[in-house]
């Protein structure tokens, strides 16, 4: 199986919801998702307080942030998201996430699909995407 990520978003809904909402304030969330429920049998979200949840899992709104985080709190965030990816099975995983995301997520077949692309690039990127698929 071939398995999105997308990382969450500082931007949040005011409001407890499913998570595939929760961020949906954020276009660059709100086009990696339409993305990768295009394209992949599955996708999951990465969340610095929730570690990888399912898109329909219900959420209320968080201020935690990988970026905020030690060394330590986020080479231990990437161990149990690493575990959490290792137990859905041997996939592949295709992340649309930036670096704090994946740096520390090991031991799973992982492609980082926009690898080195800025803030901006991403959202041209998707935009792109989309009209090639029409």
């Amino acid at each position: 199986m071939n398995i999105g990520l997308v990382s969450c978003t500082k931007r949040k809904l005011d409001h407890a919801c499913p998570a595939r909402e929760l961020y949906s304030a954020s276009a660059l969330f709100r086009k990696a998702r339409a993305y990768c429920e295009r394209h992949y049998d599955a996708w999951y979200i990465l969340s610095a307080k929730h570690d990888l949840v399912h898109p329909g899992d219900d959420l209320a709104p968080y201020d935690v942030t990988l970026k905020r985080m030690g060394v330590a709190d986020r080479r231990a965030w990437g161990r149990r998201v690493s575990a959490d990816l290792r137990a859905l099975g041997d996939h592949v995983f295709y992340a649309h996430a930036g670096k704090d995301y994946l740096e520390y997520i090991a031991g799973v077949n992982l492609v980082n699909v926009l690898e080195g692309l800025t803030f901006g690039q991403r959202l041209r990127w998707y935009n792109e995407q989309a009209a090639k698929e029409g």
